[in-house]
C-alpha cells in the first residue's frame, strides 16, 4: 500500500483537560495560555482564520 504524501495523517496534541475545563468555565484564553503554554486549541474559544 502507498501513503499519500499530498495528504499527511493529522497531526493530533495530546489532551489536556485541566486547561479545556479552564476555557470551558470561562476564563480568558490568554490566561489559560499562559498557565498552559502547550496547550492549543482550535473550537469554539479560537478566533477563526480567514
Amino acid at each position: 500500500m502507498t501513503h499519500n504524501l499530498l495528504e499527511p495523517d493529522p497531526t493530533t496534541l495530546p489532551e489536556r483537560p485541566d486547561a479545556e475545563a479552564a476555557l470551558d468555565a470561562g476564563t480568558e484564553p490568554s490566561e489559560v495560555a499562559a498557565e498552559h503554554p502547550d496547550f492549543s486549541e482550535r473550537g469554539p474559544h479560537s478566533p477563526s482564520v480567514p
